[in-house]
């Protein structure tokens, strides 16, 4: 899961800080069929439909220094980035098993947006100050399958990733699950804030999610819903490859830009 080719040169913000410590109270979300959503859920896209650009970077410390390459980021680009219109989302995780790395989910407006993003002198200064903990960065380039949030204002402590491979025969048949699935969670289960799927460009059936539960109880709840274990039960009939990857803690605020969050210390 996420080895690819080193493809740019390092530069690229990491979410801005990283996990907080603690995590936050909220109700255990549920799903009922046929129910009114619980809050708007809203597709991640570009009002004119445009193409957006989708990445994921891997970004890997020197041991013990990941939440110091945070806070250069939060201190030094983070102001910036949140005023950017073209910067829809910043998504990081920190594996629980593995505290120097993060990996970022990051999606722009446009490849210009892209490029003023890492071209600020802002960013080179925060380049300039991680440079020496910075020990591996790695990009996977992607294209949206679904990408799907509740409204702004709400936040989410736990995250997870997985990434799957489908049968060839299948590749189709668990996207368009995948699509309904997630549209349904966000829209009807309570404590499910974010759902992403994308798959690697030129590869449809390589594909790498993201998830935002509002905590460990809405994401525990998610899991043992009769929805969940209905399309689980489903796509393992259709998956060779099924990883995933929980994240520490963190604090993630929706925010009023299309798909954009913050990420707070």
């Amino acid at each position: 899961m996420f080895k690819c080719k080193k493809v740019r040169k390092v530069r690229l913000l990491i979410a801005l800080g990283l996990s907080a410590l603690t995590m936050g109270a909220g109700v255990m979300s549920g799903s009922v069929a046929g129910a009114s959503p619980v809050a708007v859920g809203h597709e991640i896209k570009n009002p004119d439909n445009s193409p957006m650009v989708v990445h994921w970077a891997v970004l890997t410390s020197t041991p013990g220094q990941m939440k110091k390459m945070g806070a250069y980021a939060a201190q030094l680009v983070g102001p910036k980035s949140m005023r950017e219109e073209g910067t829809y989302m910043l998504y990081g995780c920190t594996p629980t098993d593995n505290p120097d790395v993060n990996i970022l989910l990051e999606v722009y407006r446009s490849e210009a947006d892209y490029e003023l993003h890492v071209g600020s002198k802002e960013f080179a200064q925060y380049e300039a100050a991680r440079r020496p903990i910075l020990r591996d960065l790695h990009f996977v380039y992607t294209e949206p399958i679904v990408m799907m949030s509740k409204d702004p204002g709400l936040v989410g402590t736990a995250v997870r990733l997985t990434y799957v491979e489908p049968e060839e025969d299948q590749v189709d048949a668990y996207r368009q699950m995948v699509k309904e699935e997630y549209t349904r969670a966000v829209n009807y289960d309570d404590g499910v804030l974010v759902m992403v799927a994308n798959n690697e460009l030129g590869n449809p059936g390589r594909i790498h999610s993201y998830l935002l539960f509002r905590d460990k109880s809405a994401e525990k709840a998610y899991y043992s819903s009769e929805a969940y274990e209905a399309f689980a039960n489903k796509a393992k009939t259709m998956l060779k490859v099924n990883h995933h990857i929980d994240g520490a803690p963190t604090r993630t605020t929706i925010s009023s830009k299309p798909g954009y969050t913050i990420q707070e210390r």
